[in-house]
């Protein structure tokens, strides 16, 4: 990130108080049509003008409290640029103002909205009530708005009626609306010094008064401990408001310090406390078979012959399940054969597909398009790690969609122009969309330190994890910023979107869908049609050495450490154990929720400081974190002693039955119909191997646990098959010599 590119600048509107669910609904329909998509105006006016990278947080139209409120700015402005965010704004709503929106982008929006009705998640109740809650609280009739049919019927005869609408709601709502704030929010490299000077100071009084306190309560101790101590005298008139708050502080130490409580005591009374009068689930209560799976289908799909020689691809269906009359439609790709030179571009490369223009369509008509036909289009780049083997992994293009039955055919035709005719030559556009990614990204950073820990620590001990670190990872995002940093090589970046997009259309494609049975056939009928196209795939014999061999991995368990500006640390530590269909998985799964629950959580976050700790299992790793952590050297600490913890078997049999049924629940978490058989498509792991993980969950003991934490982590512990790496704001890991400092 550029260093003069990094204000804020938000421009925000206080709109109406809530007191009609439509037009809470009118104006959330006309909010998403000025900022969602590369079409609207306020991304024009924003992002593609090159003011900011990205919106700024907080964007959008916010109806939760009793006057509704939109915001709209950016994100990585340059020093000095607020005037010209606030101009260009109100010139976008000026614009809006004459022409009001094209009648496409309405019905985009209108479409968007009877998607989200009609598409089945495993959250429904959940997000049904916080659409609602907070017009139920302010006393809004929000019955009304869980028709949204007749809203956007009721929408369209005031369209007819007033055409104007829309035009009338922006010049009364924004441009003739003085209640509005521009906020603007600049770095200050003096932050960090100028807080900790402060704490020091803070800190200091602190002590003195509770030395003072002290003092004063042995001289005369006559008041009881168990009356109230009198209030503190505080004359206010003198006194600004952060002194005020500062004394309070002091003499709540000083009151406090009067009323010490024994920590031991505390923490007898509270082991005392017995939970097993609390109603729960009893273990023997749940089944040890998995619920029925889905009833899915592996089919050969027959392509036209090419030079004579016939070819198919194999695709999975889901039959037997509801999907409210969506389609959804995966395809994955492998992409192991990209050449080395090209495969740190492949997440890029997964960006910008449906971004950029493809076919007879510029960005804008495409984004347009999309939103009109596609509920929902993703494409990513993904390590899959082999079930059965830690030294295998397939690297995979992973293309998402899903639509309205009526709108299978639109829905493929533009698959078609996004997947053989991606055009990569604007080079603007380009700069915009990799300087979205890499401010996402730095946020990502600061947000979630603790999962680019664990990613880093994880790299060093196996090949399928350097390769997702290397693509998600702080790897990926150091390669793109120096990408964005050096705009003037973007022109050799878009050729190599364009080499990777022919060695994509090579790979071995597989389908997998979940529709209802009668869309099958025209689904059938329009994916033959659709991958025709494809030349011949890759020959494996012919292909290059694998990705980690070429990109220069190697195993080495090692200590890294990765300053962050910030306060606080996030901490992992990596452990070598095995994959899926192994034995040992079950036990290892059973072991890291256990150690989570029952120990790091007291260890780290009650009494270390950290804001959370957790253990998991995946991957063919067990992983130890914590999260915006202030103790590094202790947490660690506490990761060994939680495994000495877990050898000695200092746990029940009631902890692991806990542990049995948080694991068991998040395994029995309903899946929707878009991802049902997915673990199957994505993973190759079938309904017998998980009915037989699940078997050896249940049947697993507290002797299974001890024995796996020996043979996994204690014995390795400190030794050849640990890895550890801290984000944050250690110096003191900057100058071990055991320690490597990540770049």
């Amino acid at each position: 990130m550029e260093s003069e590119r990094q204000q804020k600048v938000a421009v925000a509107w206080l709109l109406h108080p809530l007191e009609d669910a439509y037009q809470v609904f009118l104006m959330s329909v006309t909010c998403h049509l000025m900022i969602n998509g590369p079409a609207s105006p306020m991304y024009r006016a924003l992002i593609e003008s090159g003011l900011g990278t990205a919106y700024s947080p907080g964007s959008g139209y916010d109806s939760s409290p009793r006057t509704a409120s939109f915001s709209i700015g950016v994100s990585d402005a340059r020093d000095g640029s607020a005037e010209s965010v606030e101009s260009a704004v109100f010139d976008a709503l000026a614009e809006v103002a004459k022409e009001g929106f094209p009648p496409a982008r309405l019905e985009s929006a209108l479409h968007q909205i009877e998607y989200s009705k009609k598409n089945v998640t495993t959250g429904f109740g959940i997000e049904l009530y916080s659409s609602i809650q907070h017009l139920w609280m302010h006393g809004v009739d929000f019955c009304p708005l869980l028709s949204t049919a007749n809203y956007i019927a009721r929408l369209r005869r005031d369209l007819d009626e007033n055409p104007r609408l829309f035009q009338q709601l922006v010049q009364s709502y924004f441009l003739d609306n003085t209640h509005r704030l521009t906020l603007v929010v600049s770095p200050d490299e003096a932050y960090s010094s100028r807080l900790q000077l402060e704490e020091a100071q803070a800190l200091a009084e602190l002590r003195k008064c509770s030395s003072a306190a002290g003092d004063r309560e042995t001289d005369d101790p006559s008041p009881s401990r168990e009356e109230a101590p009198a209030k503190p005298s505080l004359d206010s008139t003198h006194l600004p408001s952060t002194q005020l708050l500062d004394r309070h502080r002091l003499d709540m130490l000083s009151l406090l310090d009067r009323h010490r409580l024994d920590t031991r005591s505390l923490l007898n009374r509270q082991l005392q406390h017995d939970a097993s009068m609390l109603p729960k689930i009893h273990f023997t209560e749940l089944d040890k078979d998995p619920r029925k799976p889905p009833t899915i289908l592996h089919e050969q799909l027959a392509l036209p012959p090419a030079g004579g020689t016939s070819r198919s691809i194999p695709i999975q269906q889901v039959y037997e399940e509801p999907t409210n009359g969506i389609v959804y439609l995966r395809c994955s790709l492998d992409v192991t054969h990209v050449p080395s030179e090209l495969l740190m571009l492949v997440p890029l490369f997964s960006s910008t597909l449906g971004k950029m223009a493809a076919g007879p369509y510029d960005h804008h008509q495409l984004a347009e398009l999309l939103e009109l036909v596609t509920g929902e289009f993703h494409v990513s780049a993904n390590v899959i790690n082999n079930h059965s083997s830690l030294d295998q992994y397939n690297l995979r293009l992973n293309i998402y969609s899903s639509c309205l039955k009526k709108n299978l055919s639109p829905m493929i035709e533009l698959w078609n122009h996004v997947l053989f005719a991606p055009n990569f030559s604007n080079l603007h556009l380009l700069k915009i969309i990799l300087g979205g990614i890499t401010q996402q990204l730095h946020a990502d950073l600061v947000a979630s330190g603790d999962s680019y820990a664990r990613s880093l620590a994880a790299s060093s001990l196996l090949p399928g994890c350097y390769m997702d670190e290397a693509w998600t990872g702080i790897t990926q995002f150091n390669y793109l910023k120096s990408l964005d940093d050096h705009s003037s090589d973007l022109l050799q970046t878009s050729r190599h979107l364009s080499d990777i997009s022919s060695h994509v259309l090579r790979a071995s494609p597989k389908i997998a869908v979940n529709a209802e049975h009668d869309v099958y056939s025209d689904i059938h009928r329009h994916l033959s049609n659709l991958f025709q196209q494809l030349p011949p795939p890759v020959d494996p014999l012919s292909s290059s050495p694998p990705p980690h061999q070429a990109l220069g991995w190697r195993f080495s368990p090692k200590k890294r450490f990765f300053e962050l500006p910030s306060q606080v640390n996030y901490v992992s530590q990596v452990f070598k154990t095995v994959p899926y269909s192994h034995p040992d998985f079950a036990p290892l799964c059973l072991l890291a929720t256990l150690l989570s629950s029952n120990f790091l959580h007291s260890s780290i976050r009650e009494q270390g400081g950290a804001y959370g700790a957790h253990c998991g299992h995946s991957m063919g790793t067990v992983q130890f974190s914590s999260y915006r952590d202030p103790n590094v050297d202790s947490t660690l600490s506490a990761f060994s002693q939680g495994i000495q913890w877990a050898h000695r078997g200092d746990f029940s049999n009631t902890h692991l039955e806990e542990a049995k049924l948080q694991l068991l629940a998040s395994l029995d978490s309903p899946t929707p119909p878009s991802r049902r058989g997915i673990d199957l498509f994505e993973s190759n792991i079938s309904h017998d191997m998980q009915r037989t993980t699940r078997h050896r969950i249940f049947d697993s003991t507290k002797e299974d646990l001890v024995r796996v934490c020996s043979e996994y982590l204690l014995g390795h512990h400190n030794a050849s098959n640990s890895s550890i790496a801290v984000f944050g704001c250690d110096q003191t890991l900057r100058s071990r010599p055991d320690w490597e400092r990540a770049k």
